[in-house]
């Protein structure tokens, strides 16, 4: 992350008006973590930014990371994983590797399976390899 002259005055203003610290940090160019250490430091507690279930829930589904989702929604890759872990949903590679399962029941080309679930088709011989799915 590119690091520049951390403002303490805009830092605390934005932490007192219930700023979250990635929306923070990423405005100052500085880690979650400092300003989080700041945050401690001068006694401001801390902001959890609300999730909504039924907007990540899709972006699980979907087969996005938890890092992905987390950029998207403005908290930690944490927060998600925490919250796919509490509804038991599966993770990324999970999801990936359904869709490609499903894709290949119907003997299709390994790079219409590509173009059907969105990735490469380098990723979807990995997955097939990895499931013992035989070339088609």
């Amino acid at each position: 992350m590119k690091t520049q002259k951390l403002n303490p005055s805009q830092v605390r203003a934005a932490l007192l008006a219930g700023e979250h610290d990635v929306t923070i940090a990423r405005a100052q160019g500085v880690t979650r973590q400092r300003i989080s250490q700041l945050r401690h430091e001068w006694g401001i507690p801390s902001h959890r930014a609300p999730i909504d279930v039924k907007v990540v829930r899709p972006l699980v589904m979907k087969g996005l990371g938890d890092c992905e989702i987390g950029r998207r929604l403005g908290v930690t890759d944490n927060r998600v994983r925490h919250l796919r872990h509490t509804h038991g949903w599966p993770t990324a590679i999970r999801i990936r590797e359904q869709q490609v399962r499903a894709a290949s029941q119907h003997h299709v080309t390994q790079r219409e399976i590509a173009e059907r679930v969105g990735l490469s088709e380098a990723t979807v011989g990995d997955i097939r390899r990895r499931l013992g799915l035989s070339d088609v």
